[in-house]
Order: structure tokens, then C-alpha cells, then sequence
């Protein structure tokens, strides 16, 4: 649990603080990738939450994943094979999505497009929670 203190942990696991400390640096380096809060993006406003099937021509996959890679309204984003991209996007409305979608489309050639909306997320980030 990040929200306790180191001294709360190494009551916790009866060891002393100073090797508390050394194991969370350990695991820092092997195998923590960063500390985060998952946010409610509907409650700070970003009311339209839609996953992205794509597939591109694969000459332009270098200028495409630097493209998503560097969107503000990118989440998530995944290489599920070849050419092929599943990519999540928040945004604060469909009209402003509808816009970048046309301007994706525009700017790269897309040889398929899926949009899955999410009408209610059921369960987030929640990978070994007790």
C-alpha cells in the first residue's frame, strides 16, 4: 500500500527501516515502474472514453507511434501485431473526438478503423488489490 509510511511497513513486515528502505529501492529498480493515481476521468471531465482499433501501413508505423505516443488524448497505447494498434483516448466530448478522428484518418493511411466507446467502466487498475 503506497499510502503508508516506510516506518508503518517495517512494522508491518518486522524488519528495520533502514532494510525497508533498501528493499523498496530494489524493487524500484526491478520491478516497480512508477507510482500513479488512477483517476475518475468522467469526474475531471473527460466524458468520452473510446478504445481504437487500427490497423496502418507499416512504411509509416515510425511516424505513427510518435504521433500517439506524444497526443494529449492518449492513455494508452498498444502494438497488438504488425501495422495493428490498440490505442485508448480520453477526450472531453464525441464532437472533439469526431474532429481528431477525421484528422487521424487524414494524416495517415489507416486500412482499418474499429471504435469501441465505453459506455461504463467496470473495473480499472485494480491488478492485485486486496
Amino acid at each position: 500500500n503506497c499510502r503508508n509510511s516506510i516506518s508503518e511497513m517495517s512494522r508491518d513486515f518486522g524488519l528495520p527501516i533502514i532494510e525497508m528502505m533498501d528493499r523498496i529501492k530494489t524493487y524500484e529498480k526491478s520491478y516497480i515502474r512508477n507510482y500513479t493515481c488512477v483517476l475518475n476521468f468522467r469526474k475531471v471531465g473527460f466524458k468520452f472514453d473510446v478504445f481504437i482499433i487500427l490497423k496502418i501501413n507499416e512504411k509509416i508505423t515510425k511516424r505513427f507511434e510518435k504521433f500517439v505516443a506524444n497526443n494529449k488524448h492518449v492513455n494508452s497505447f498498444f502494438n497488438i501485431e504488425n501495422g495493428k494498434y490498440l490505442i485508448e483516448f480520453l477526450f472531453r466530448n464525441e464532437l472533439v473526438f469526431n474532429s481528431f478522428s477525421e484528422k487521424l484518418k487524414k494524416s495517415f493511411e489507416i486500412k482499418e478503423f474499429d471504435i469501441l466507446r465505453i459506455n461504463r467502466e467496470l473495473k480499472r487498475e485494480s491488478f492485485l488489490e486486496p
